[in-house]
């Protein structure tokens, strides 16, 4: 799969990240994109957890992290912007830096 059939994505640019989820009931979010930079151990995590979404991604879970560097751009990431925790990221204390979680 590749970025161009991910419809939603440029959906979502346009409405600056603001989205609803609907799962049982309707929340309103904001997402925020994840540079490219930081894509690659998150997408390594992910897959690592997420025997699904394997087939989807060309490369091995076990890959070495600069694999998963290669194809960072190729992968639209977001974050859920939250109080504490985000998708794949928390937020330490009372600062507003987002650190990575590997959950």
């Amino acid at each position: 799969m590749t970025a161009p059939t991910w419809l939603w994505v440029p959906n979502l640019r346009a409405a600056d990240g603001h989205a609803l989820l609907r799962h049982g009931r309707t929340e309103r979010v904001r997402l925020e994109e994840i540079a490219v930079e930081k894509r690659g151990p998150v997408l390594k995590a992910y897959l690592q957890r997420a025997p699904g979404a394997r087939p989807h991604v060309a490369v091995d879970k076990d890959a070495p992290l600069e694999k998963f560097e290669a194809i960072a751009a190729q992968i639209p990431m977001f974050l859920r912007s939250c109080r504490w925790l985000t998708i794949g990221y928390e937020r330490r204390g009372h600062s507003s830096e987002l650190v990575p979680v590997y959950i």
